[in-house]
């Protein structure tokens, strides 16, 4: 649970649980899973590969991944980058955006659905799969 102020967990086991307002938060190489819900802060995660469950509200988040997991995003009136793993068959990738926008890299197709912006990637069955959704941000994939 952080307040305000900077906080950095590396090379963690378990499960993560944080809780922030105001705060800048880093994690770095988590093998287990992290679950987070941020309100007003910044997250920043690197080398991750346990399943991850972010809920962020006007929070910038940056994820990267050092193998395919299972993630759930949920992002209001902030920015998501993800910088996707580098095994492009070894994940499915579900993105949708309601007022706001997704920018894509050349290998992923950008399409609208009603009032969404969304990109998806299908895997083989049972490969960890990454979704993301927003309302009034920007998602940036790579």
């Amino acid at each position: 649970d952080i307040r305000s102020g900077e906080a950095t967990l590396a090379g963690t086991r378990g499960v993560v649980t944080v809780t922030s307002g105001d705060a800048t938060v880093r994690v770095n190489g988590p093998a287990g899973p992290v679950r987070a819900q941020l309100v007003d802060s910044e997250l920043e995660m690197r080398d991750v590969a346990g399943e991850v469950d972010i809920d962020a509200r006007s929070t910038p988040v940056t994820i990267a991944w050092a193998r395919p997991a299972t993630a759930k995003i949920q992002a209001r009136d902030g920015s998501v980058e993800i910088v996707l793993p580098d095994d492009a068959d070894g994940y499915s990738l579900d993105v949708r955006m309601t007022e706001g926008d997704i920018r894509v890299p050349e290998s992923l197709q950008k399409t609208t659905e009603g009032a969404e912006s969304v990109v998806t990637k299908t895997a083989a069955a049972g490969a960890p799969a990454i979704f993301v959704r927003g309302t009034g941000s920007t998602i940036t994939i790579r």
